[in-house]
């Protein structure tokens, strides 16, 4: 039996937004890229990253209720929280600096957390069975409780034989336990496509970094002394920061939680980010993606372009937890880079995927990054 989400709105706050300096660059940026007036982007947009700070401690404090989140306008909202039981009853405080009107779904049967989880077990299974010539991308719709997995393959193999092996394991195996082990309110899709492409953005020479562009400042967090840069796991351990040896490789991880890696510096290390050529900006927080939001993202390869934030929790072959933009602007050599809104760090650049005919570019965001490696993002 599908749930019905009961639905309620929670009327906007009379707080105005003033953008930062910063946030107002990126305004500007955004406004332009998309051929807005200005008035008009501040109106529309502005607003979106305090709803997404909001939907960040939701998400942190109702870890095991929380479901959903996203801008979206409608008839009478603007966005929408879900969870999968009862909203929490202060849901209202939390929401006392968006000037939104924020629609709230309560009951949809299923959490964020376990729908993600029973993603990326899926994901991982088929993508073990399906072998080398095979690639494997997984879709987990919070929003209405699917999970979809598209197989396909590699130049020259055919995307049909991929395919029948696939649904031969669906009976038994690992693909069969990790489809049984997903949450009965969720549906699972697994179709196989000629159309699926992905990849990284990687090249060689030239640059911030010897084949990538260099992420956010950070420190480490349990030893507060230790500073460096993050970047992309793909791009390799031996990375020179503007053809100069003062990297030192400390840790990576490419997989379940992403695309990501840090180097320590022997040179000191700034608390700022370029965030367009030859320009910097101050890192002073971490930011939630969430769906709807405004990003910009730099690279050295395509230098500074801006989107929206389309979906989370995407998997692309062997990297999961990706957020996905509406388009792709990236280019190679952009892998590693920031991206951003104001002075906040959103992610790490991590490739692209197609999804619904269109490719589109992929970030690990960097509260992940910064969980997974053990790091603080250097604001002094």
């Amino acid at each position: 039996m599908t749930n019905v989400p009961e639905r309620s709105v929670i009327q906007p706050t009379t707080v105005a937004i003033k953008p930062t300096p910063e946030e107002l660059h990126d305004l500007k940026q955004f406004a332009a890229q998309h051929a807005m007036d200005l008035e008009t982007t501040v109106d529309k947009y502005a607003w979106r990253h305090e709803f997404a700070r909001a939907v960040g401690h939701l998400r942190a404090t109702y870890a095991d209720t929380f479901a959903d989140a996203a801008i979206a306008p409608g008839a009478n909202y603007d966005a929408w929280i879900s969870f999968s039981g009862s909203a929490p009853p202060d849901i209202a405080s939390h929401l006392t600096t968006v000037p939104a009107r924020v629609e709230i779904r309560e009951h949809l049967g299923w959490d964020e957390a376990s729908l993600v989880q029973a993603a990326k077990d899926v994901h991982y299974a088929v993508l073990a069975e399906a072998g080398p010539n095979a690639r494997v991308a997984t879709n987990p719709d919070t929003t209405t409780g699917t999970i979809r997995v598209a197989v396909g393959s590699q130049p020259g193999i055919a995307a049909a034989r991929v395919a029948d092996h696939i649904r031969s394991t669906l009976e038994a195996g690992p693909v069969a336990a990790a489809i049984n082990a997903t949450p009965p309110a969720v549906r699972l899709e697994i179709e196989a496509t000629s159309q699926l492409d992905g990849g990284v953005d990687t090249v060689y020479g030239g640059g911030s970094l010897s084949s990538c562009t260099a992420g956010f400042p950070v420190r480490r967090s349990t030893d507060t002394s230790q500073h460096g840069l993050t970047t992309a796991g793909h791009c390799g351990n031996s990375q020179a920061y503007e053809s100069r040896s003062v990297l030192t490789f400390i840790s990576a991880h490419e997989g379940a939680q992403g695309d990501m890696q840090w180097h320590r510096s022997s040179e000191a290390v700034g608390n700022q980010f370029y965030y367009d050529s030859g320009v910097r900006r101050n890192a002073q927080t971490v930011g939630h993606p969430t769906p709807g939001i405004s990003v910009c993202k730099f690279g050295k390869t395509s230098g500074a372009t801006c989107d929206e934030v389309y979906q989370l929790n995407q998997c692309r072959d062997q990297y999961c937890g990706l957020a996905m933009t509406h388009r792709r602007k990236a280019a190679g050599g952009d892998s590693g880079g920031p991206w951003y809104w104001g002075t906040a760090a959103y992610g790490v650049h991590s490739g692209y995927k197609t999804y619904n005919l269109l490719t589109r570019d992929m970030f690990t965001p960097t509260q992940q990054v910064h969980i997974t490696l053990g790091l603080l993002l250097k604001t002094t």
